[in-house]
């Protein structure tokens, strides 16, 4: 039922965002950030929505998931600049 009610791009990305986060949860954030980067490297546009992307809350996780990694490993200006991109 689920299936019917919303778009296949969308299953994907929340797909993606849950295993980000259980990759998190279990201690492997090299694993959690590339499954984020899966995720936005996604293409979601879709002609019914006029070319443009899906952009939902996944999409802002994986975004915060990237940037956080680079600031734990001491590369604030670009965690900034991924910040920046993802407003």
């Amino acid at each position: 039922m689920i299936a019917c009610l919303t778009s296949d791009d969308e299953l994907l990305s929340t797909s993606f965002s849950q295993k980000a986060g259980m990759w998190s949860v279990y201690g492997r954030k090299k694993m959690s950030v590339i499954v984020s980067q899966l995720l936005l490297h996604l293409d979601t546009s879709s002609r019914t929505r006029n070319g443009h992307n899906l952009l939902t809350e996944d999409f802002a996780l994986a975004v915060a998931n990237v940037a956080k990694n680079l600031y734990l490993k001491g590369i604030g200006k670009a965690a900034d600049k991924i910040l920046d991109m993802g407003r």
